[in-house]
């Protein structure tokens, strides 16, 4: 399964295809057996994370893969699909989360079958994802863009978890189609314009346009991705959608989805327009990350239901890495592809933490809670390092990255924000200590004397998880070398 006697091109089509397909097959084989979806879904999410490992040598050594399907066309343009470093880091957390949350469902639904096209969706929905990561022409991203929402809307409407799931379907759809049609209006302005689609030949086709032009669709393309990122005040859909999503669906978008809206607000927007274009939004978008950290954790702080606090810091961890982003800098922009991954393996954790939780005690409020280390230490263990994390605690893997966001601040003009934006981390400390405190020290809630610690279907993903976040934390060095070549693609270094 590793790929070994493989071509890159083969192996970029198999991580593509294998979901894509494969979800036709998960849904087929509910006819033969009832646990046959579950299975296969996991089989295939597997496979597709064993793909994107063995690319990982091949794109260390060539720096890509590319393969053209020229058979196949869309607009004129054959279907190229392109995996370099930052897209193959994409892929990998979108790939590994996604196998870590089918597993998870394993022991999360356990007792009660879920149908063949749950386990169907989320294998189309994890396909989506990867799909926007090796797309490399700006049509081919548009359909695996809008194929995301599809699936995850169907899984949040048909299985919410919350008695306003419908309502937060909606909203979820709603917003992340407004966004979705930016971000098509810029790639259609452009088709129209100079009649390129190849993401890696748009920059130079554009660069004689009017900078008032060049400037609307940064601008346009900046709006879109803001909103699958959650920035303030785009985020309006992220609560409920967190809140009322099935619990492994919700460990998808928040860990591995909102890496699509991050890796767009870096391939398009740097791989696309120079500094001169870029400046111009610089203070806007500094100002609209600082707003984001202080919102979400204040929100966070304030927040009852444990997954509404997640939510919540969900959107105050994107405003770090929106403000890395905004600095224009090496080391602002590397740390964002740096907590794009670090956020995805936390978020996932403290989401499988919050779904042991809630299924061994029926509650979900933090005041209903305490004291149940003692019934669940590993869970416990697993949110104590996962608060610490997103916290920024060495040594673990989202201090690496939120040090290099929060110094590339101090790189800019503008360093009075980037004050602010420190004194918003002192925040995000506080919900995360709280969170862990709340639920598992402190007095024992009346009630919970007999809760069990959660099933090793359900305790093995956030294993995993924790020694992801403690092997990054500790040995970052790998991964640093590895952005900081990824950096080199857009004219940055470390």
């Amino acid at each position: 399964m590793g790929g070994q006697g493989m071509s890159g091109e083969q192996l970029l089509t198999l991580v593509l295809l294998l979901p894509i397909l494969g979800s036709v097959l998960v849904f087929l084989s509910g006819y033969l057996w009832e646990k046959a979806p579950r299975i296969l879904a996991l089989l295939i999410a597997l496979g597709a994370t064993a793909a994107g490992l063995a690319l990982i040598p091949i794109v260390a050594r060539d720096g890509y893969v590319a393969l053209n399907l020229r058979w196949l066309e869309l607009l004129g343009a054959g279907i190229v699909l392109r995996a370099d470093r930052l897209s193959l880091g994409v892929l990998m957390t979108m790939a590994g989360i996604g196998s870590l949350a089918i597993a998870y469902c394993f022991g999360y639904y356990r007792g009660k079958q879920h149908p063949a096209s749950f386990y169907a969706l989320i294998t189309l929905f994890l396909g989506a994802m990867i799909g926007t990561a090796v797309a490399a022409n700006t049509i081919l991203f548009y359909l695996f863009w809008e194929m995301m929402l599809v699936p995850s809307y169907a899984l949040l409407a048909l299985w919410g978890e919350g008695k306003y799931a419908a309502r937060s379907a909606f909203k979820y759809f709603v917003f992340t189609h407004v966004g979705a049609v930016a971000i098509l209006a810029a790639i259609l302005w452009i088709y129209s314009s100079k009649g390129v689609t190849d993401i890696t030949a748009i920059g130079s086709a554009i660069a004689g346009l009017p900078a008032a032009t060049l400037t609307a669709l940064a601008g346009l393309f900046i709006f879109g991705f803001a909103v699958k990122m959650g920035i303030f005040p785009l985020h309006s859909w992220m609560p409920g959608t967190y809140d009322d999503a099935p619990l492994p669906v919700t460990v998808m978008i928040s860990g591995a989805m909102i890496s699509a809206g991050i890796y767009g607000m870096i391939r398009f927007p740097f791989g696309l327009f120079t500094q001169d274009i870029l400046t111009r939004f610089r203070l806007p978008l500094l100002i609209f990350a600082v707003v984001t950290q202080f919102y979400g954790a204040i929100m966070a702080l304030t927040a009852k239901r444990i997954r509404r606090i997640l939510a919540y810091s969900s959107i105050s961890q994107m405003g770090y890495v929106l403000l890395g982003i905004a600095t224009l800098s090496g080391l602002g922009l590397g740390g964002a592809m740096f907590h794009l991954v670090n956020h995805g393996l936390i978020k996932a954790l403290l989401f499988m933490v919050a779904g042991a939780v809630t299924l061994r005690t029926a509650r979900e409020k933090t005041s209903e809670l305490g004291g149940l280390a003692r019934n669940m230490p590993v869970t416990a263990w697993g949110c104590l390092i996962g608060a610490l994390a997103i916290a920024g605690s060495p040594p673990l893997n989202g201090f690496q990255s939120e040090w290099m966001l929060l110094g590339s601040g101090f790189a800019t003009p503008y360093r009075a924000l980037a004050v602010v934006s420190l004194v918003a981390s002192v925040f995000s400390a506080g919900y995360a200590l709280l969170l862990i405190k709340r639920i598992f020290f402190g007095e024992r809630s009346p009630g919970t004397e007999e809760t069990r610690e959660a099933s090793g279907w359900m305790l093995a993903p956030m294993i995993v998880l924790t020694a992801g976040i403690l092997l990054i934390g500790i040995l970052p060095g790998q991964f640093l070398s590895w952005i900081d070549a990824a950096l080199k693609t857009f004219g940055f270094h470390l």
